[in-house]
């Protein structure tokens, strides 16, 4: 599995939603291995075993490709990868629009 680095427009919203779900997906195998089913928008977190230090370093790696800031207070109330991704998903689109992407 490789993730693409090139730029997608936000403007393509499913397309941004992969892109994010491919990474979360990536650095989850870098982590703990491939996963027995693949993740989706739906993956319950505590079902994957994600602990807080693990969704931090997925996270870090994410914030790192998009050159985003977020505050683990973000994240309060996360169950899902889908969930996850629309707390990046929205900062991506702050950070396109010209906004402090400081979550």
């Amino acid at each position: 599995m490789t993730f693409d680095p090139d730029p997608v427009p936000f403007g393509d919203r499913p397309a941004m939603l992969e892109k994010l779900l491919a990474m979360f997906a990536e650095s989850y195998a870098e982590l703990f291995g491939e996963p027995d089913e693949p993740l989706t928008v739906g993956s319950r977190l505590v079902d994957l075993d994600i602990e807080s230090l693990d969704f931090i370093e997925i996270s870090m790696r994410i914030e790192d490709e998009f050159d985003l800031e977020v505050d683990a207070a973000s994240f309060e109330g996360v169950e899902t990868v889908g969930d996850a991704l629309t707390v990046f998903e929205q900062l991506v689109a702050a950070r396109s629009a010209g906004a402090d992407v400081r979550a």
